[in-house]
């Protein structure tokens, strides 16, 4: 083989290699949008200092990464959250705990996702780490998270806590 005709193949693959990486990023799979939704929800509850009390942008960004009616069980700040809410009344929850004075940043991480049709369970690893009433806190807390499919994007509909525990 002339070194001519390996440069052709060697620039063949790496084409191929580029198209197949474009492909993934602007066409992901049912798996890499839930993870993009969870990652988008965990970064639209977050909230940190010098934010304002009132975020209409992020609170709209989590509107549409939920379903009609939400259900939860939670635990923060030692105390259980459980029932379920209209996704309109979500924002209005949050803004409570923004006006409060709590930060924090949630992360998610280690997700395994099944999905089933127009349906997701993802377990995955939620760390919180933040400020309330002055001290700072450190929680982990092992989720499960049920997605449903509306019009072709995944939206949240269940999230429940397992595994408390608190550092």
């Amino acid at each position: 083989m002339t070194r001519r005709n390996a440069a052709i193949l060697l620039g063949i693959a790496a084409l191929i290699g580029a198209a197949l990486l474009a492909w993934r990023i602007f066409f992901p799979d049912d798996e890499a949008r839930i993870v993009r939704c969870l990652d988008r929800a965990a970064e639209a509850v977050t909230i940190r200092e010098g934010e304002p009390p009132v975020a209409p942008v992020k609170l709209h960004k989590l509107d549409q990464l939920l379903d009609d009616r939400i259900e939860f069980n939670v635990r923060f700040n030692r105390q259980e959250y459980a029932g379920s809410l209209e996704r309109g009344e979500v924002p209005a929850k949050l803004t409570v705990l923004r006006k409060s004075g709590l930060k924090f940043d949630l992360k998610l991480s280690g997700y395994g996702v099944v999905i089933s049709g127009d349906a997701a369970r993802v377990e995955a690893e939620a760390s919180v780490t933040g400020v309330a009433r002055g001290e700072k806190f450190s929680l982990q807390e092992d989720v499960e998270i049920s997605l449903v499919r509306r019009g072709g994007e995944w939206r949240i509909s269940r999230i429940h806590c397992r595994n408390f525990m608190e550092k």
